[in-house]
């Protein structure tokens, strides 16, 4: 059964919850603090990534002022969100720190994987994928990513680590295939370097890369 989601009545029920949090115990402060960061996430899940990521801060402030435990299961929960509107805003190094916490902190209190470490597994795959000289990494925490959810039965988290891993994993074949050739076609050595700088140039834009496989197999 589809559910349709309400952002509208969510966002509003959300700010009339956080409106009047003032005089408020040591256990609710702990409750306001998640909420901020189910707040960051509606953000996240309407596209409003900028949004998304000033919530989290928010939240992670939050966190801090309510005395939050550091081992907190919502901690690491929020990190990785935060890690994921990070990457979504193309900032590495940020969403790299802050999804190893949860990382580290994920494993360290699950006895087994789950769904939670599987999350954040993709997340770093989606952060290393961003860098070719990293693929082969990027590679190792989409394939633990992907037992995970496989066994868990989550096919949306499922078919998105798989889409990440072809990915990176097309792109290693692509440039395998041309260097056993390359080595392999000393004749041709010279087409094939001009091939090589050819499909090195342009193998970020997927739209270009079975054109440029071609080009490389005819000249090598």
């Amino acid at each position: 059964m589809h559910i349709k989601k309400d952002y509208k009545t969510a966002f509003r029920k959300m700010k009339e919850a956080l409106c009047d949090i003032d005089d408020i115990s040591e256990e609710e402060k702990y409750q306001i603090a998640n909420l901020y960061s189910d707040y960051a996430r509606l953000y996240l899940d309407v596209g409003d990534v900028s949004g998304s990521i000033e919530k989290y801060k928010e939240t992670i402030e939050k966190y801090g002022e309510s005395k939050v435990s550091p081992e907190s299961p919502w901690r690491f929960t929020t990190y990785t969100n935060y890690a994921n509107a990070l990457v979504l805003n193309k900032d590495w190094i940020t969403a790299n720190n802050y999804a190893f916490q949860a990382l580290i902190g994920k494993y360290t209190i699950y006895e087994k994987p789950n769904y939670a470490i599987a999350n954040v597994l993709l997340v770093l795959g989606n952060i290393y994928k961003n860098e070719k000289q990293l693929w082969d990494i990027a590679d190792v925490f989409y394939k633990k990513a992907l037992k995970i959810f496989r066994k868990e039965l989550h096919p949306d988290k499922f078919c998105n680590t798989l889409a990440g891993l072809s990915k990176i994993n097309a792109s290693i074949t692509f440039i395998y295939v041309f260097t056993s050739h390359f080595f392999a076609s000393v004749f041709n050595i010279l087409y094939a370097c001009n091939a090589y700088c050819v499909f090195c140039s342009t193998i970020a834009k997927p739209a270009n890369v079975l054109q440029n496989y071609i080009r490389i197999n005819s000249a090598i």
